[in-house]
């Protein structure tokens, strides 16, 4: 199984538990990743990861046009105009039959092989919300299946092209970010299919639809079903003193959730830190959102609907959380 992602220094704990996680339930996998800054490619080309290959964004993938984007479009944006192009750097430089572009903030609870088997005979594998968010579109830029194809190939060479024609941070004529693009691309290309099974992205935006199990299951319409991976969007990591802080920043979670899917990512990140990035760790915290806070974001989610507060929002208010400080 061939995946890709591209993260700096600033999100490196995250790549390298997105890696361990795969390690630790795949046999046979590969992670092609692009490494943002010099630190993350020094770190990452030093630890020598045996199902790692990775590559220095100032290489040969810096193209004219995609340095345009770079010195343009700020630093989350530009990471979303990447996705695409870092996965059509991977499968055609390296000649793969296939590839799956994945978030790095996930960890994977069970071998996902079996979401790759759904997609025997499909060119484009796209994973919906399962959430009807009404702003961000259908399908997620989480777990992105491309089949070095014809239809795979134009699938991923227009979606490459559009985000280096627009890719921001906002709102937009029913687009926003690299995202929405995804939902056009059943009606433009044959071979397109959506991933039915709920395992596949188990996230805040709807993990309260499930109740879960031990396992790392969730039980959806009287079934029990494998977490393959959770997405901890939005979820702030820190290592302060010798705690390994996970702090919720837009929702309050519950119990069963942070018992079965963020206890673990924390002890995993935990491991990252010690195997991977020399630090000591004592102890797990993970911290679900102050009542004031959940009254201001809850505040915001019902501002967003209004289309001039959105534009208003999207343009001048709206920070960008995945970022704490370097990890190396």
């Amino acid at each position: 199984m061939n995946f890709c992602t591209l993260f700096d220094a600033y999100y490196i704990h995250k790549g390298l538990a997105l890696y361990r996680s795969l390690e630790k339930v795949c046999s046979d996998f590969t992670l092609y990743v692009m490494a943002f800054d010099e630190e993350s490619f020094r770190k990452l080309t030093a630890l020598a990861l045996p199902h790692m290959v990775v590559e220095n964004e100032s290489g040969p993938f810096l193209t004219e046009e995609i340095a345009a984007c770079k010195a343009t479009r700020k630093r989350n944006e530009y990471c979303w105009t990447c996705g695409s192009n870092v996965t059509w750097y991977f499968m055609t430089r390296y000649g793969l039959d296939h590839i799956v572009y994945v978030d790095a903030d996930m960890m994977f609870f069970h071998d996902p092989s079996p979401l790759l088997k759904s997609l025997e005979g499909a060119s484009v594998g796209l994973s919906p919300h399962f959430f009807d968010n009404g702003l961000y579109g259908r399908y997620c830029v989480q777990f992105v299946f491309f089949r070095n194809d014809e239809a795979g190939r134009s699938a991923l060479c227009w979606w490459k092209n559009q985000c280096l024609a627009w890719c921001y941070d906002r709102y937009e004529n029913g687009l926003f970010g690299d995202q929405a693009y995804l939902d056009r691309m059943p009606g433009l290309f044959p071979g397109v299919r959506e991933i039915e099974d709920r395992g596949c992205g188990v996230a805040p935006w709807n993990e309260e639809q499930y109740r879960f199990l031990l396992g790392a299951c969730i039980q959806w319409e009287g079934k029990r079903l494998p977490v393959y991976f959770f997405h901890f969007h939005g979820i702030g990591v820190d290592l302060e003193g010798e705690r390994v802080v996970l702090r919720c920043k837009k929702k309050h979670f519950r119990r069963e959730t942070l018992r079965e899917m963020f206890v673990p990512y924390g002890e995993l990140l935990r491991e990252v830190y010690e195997r991977d990035l020399g630090r000591r760790v004592s102890k797990v915290v993970v911290k679900n959102p102050t009542l004031v806070r959940r009254v201001v974001q809850a505040g915001k989610d019902l501002l967003r609907n209004n289309v001039l507060v959105r534009k208003v929002y999207f343009k001048y208010l709206k920070g960008h959380t995945g970022y704490n400080k370097k990890q190396v």
